[in-house]
């Protein structure tokens, strides 16, 4: 079998394949991983000679067939009929017959003398699948009917610095399935921020080649001719074109940095690059749009919140119910904002309270109450992943209530949420930090502990990094 496919290989650098061979090359193709993996080398070739230097071939006659020969696909099998696919075999034959030309360089002056090279080639028929860089194979793509043509084109919109000298990749063909934009702050800032940001984010010791990825002005600088993201233009964009290099030392993210992103990842940054490449300032910065819900009966509502309420009743088709007798609401207040019912002497005193506010008298008593801060405490003690014990081995009591308590007394007192935040994760660098700064600190021990003397330091580093 290896040796009648090399043959075919032989004979197909050579001439025209006849329909029987043609046949029978895309069969071990299609049946073969061995015969695929020679195949893919055999067209790589095409990058060998475009890394050549072929001016003085130039100089000396020599037609030297500049193409753009892309992989074999293997998510869909080839086209089995005479005389589909000669794009390929004939833009193959060509390359395989100019690396035969021999250059003999001089060497005290620039002249050279080429030995021999007759080169035929095939007819070009456009390629029926083409296969992308991400392994998305598109069939019949709009692009013009000649490979050569389309490949020139491409390398005439790449300035020539850096990794840009390399033959262009074919991003025209990588899309997103559904054509749907794609959000900067959803989709791209997060891949962006777990395998960019480390080498070319905001800090200044740990960054690489003076690039920032993570802001609007980096990321679209002059870099002396191109751009890491060229808005619109993927295969001018550097960021794009070391996505796919197989030059490990050019790679990006690269190898030894053991985050690479997936085919999916790549056609995703692909697509926003072409999309336009809109760039986002991260959440937080953005303007607040409040947002103005219509329904149709006004009337109903109460407050703003109930606005929202009836524009989503509305949409859904449903209507409000009856208002609930004073009962049924003292009963649900208490259990939403305390979790347990309301004493007899609470609800009683609301039943009789027919004055005007009696129900915000009623809510106002229980968010004094100490178990409001109970209550509410839970959702961030369980969030923050709190235990009374260690977690490990034994599973022993361990001393964290304080920090419990810390957490039951920030809700009661009604503690603004960035305090909330800024003491527990740094409460001890505050200037001159109280005792009860210090215990929110408890937050950062919200991991599995032991008292296990015989415990193994980097399994327990490993759970302690895994919990956080």
């Amino acid at each position: 079998m290896k040796y009648e496919f090399s043959e075919l290989l032989k004979t197909f650098s050579l001439r025209e394949l006849t329909a029987e061979e043609s046949k029978s090359l895309w069969h071990w193709i299609d049946c073969s991983e061995d015969c695929r993996e020679e195949w893919k080398q055999f067209c790589r070739m095409d990058s060998l000679l475009s890394h050549m230097d072929t001016s003085a071939l130039e100089r000396n006659g020599v037609e030297v067939p500049v193409t753009n020969i892309v992989e074999m696909p293997e998510a869909a099998a080839p086209a089995r009929a005479g005389g589909r696919n000669w794009g390929l075999v004939g833009l193959a034959a060509g390359i395989a017959a100019a690396l035969l030309i021999v250059v003999n360089v001089g060497q005290d002056n620039e002249e050279y003398s080429v030995a021999a090279a007759t080169v035929e080639e095939a007819p070009v028929q456009s390629a029926s699948f083409v296969d992308d860089p991400m392994g998305i194979t598109s069939v019949e793509p709009s692009v013009p009917s000649d490979p050569q043509d389309h490949y020139e084109a491409v390398i005439a919109t790449l300035p020539i610095n850096g990794s840009q000298q390399r033959p262009a990749t074919n991003f025209e063909n990588v899309s997103i399935a559904d054509g749907a934009d794609i959000d900067f702050n959803d989709k791209i800032r997060p891949l962006l921020a777990d395998k960019c940001f480390h080498c070319h984010g905001p800090d200044a010791h740990s960054r690489k080649a003076d690039l920032r990825l993570d802001t609007r002005e980096g990321a679209f600088a002059d870099l002396g001719g191109y751009a890491a993201i060229e808005a619109g233009n993927a295969a001018a964009s550097e960021v794009a074109i070391r996505l796919f290099d197989e030059d490990p030392d050019s790679i990006m993210p690269p190898p030894e940095f053991h985050k690479p992103l997936t085919d999916d990842e790549k056609a995703l940054i692909v697509a926003w690059i072409n999309q336009g490449a809109e760039w986002e300032d991260h959440w937080s910065f953005e303007p607040v749009e409040v947002a103005e819900p219509k329904a149709a009966d006004s009337d109903w509502a109460r407050n703003e919140i109930d606005h929202f309420i009836l524009a989503k009743l509305e949409e859904k088709g449903l209507t409000p119910n009856e208002e609930a007798d004073k009962y049924t609401l003292a009963r649900r207040a208490a259990l939403d904002a305390i979790g347990m019912p309301a004493s007899p002497e609470q609800v009683e005193e609301f039943l009789s309270d027919d004055q005007p506010g009696a129900y915000e008298r009623y809510l106002d008593k229980l968010l004094a109450s100490p178990h409001f801060g109970e209550h509410q405490a839970r959702f961030w003690l369980d969030a923050s992943r709190y235990g009374d014990t260690h977690g490990m081995h034994l599973d022993n009591y361990r001393e964290m209530w304080p920090y419990r308590d810390w957490v039951i007394n920030a809700y009661n007192e009604n503690k603004p949420y960035d305090q909330f935040t800024i003491e527990q994760l740094a409460g001890d660098l505050l200037i001159n930090p109280t005792t009860q700064q210090l215990v929110a600190t408890g937050f950062l021990r919200n991991h599995i502990t032991t008292a296990e003397g015989g415990a193994i330091v980097e399994e327990l580093e490993a759970r302690t990094m895994i919990d956080r």
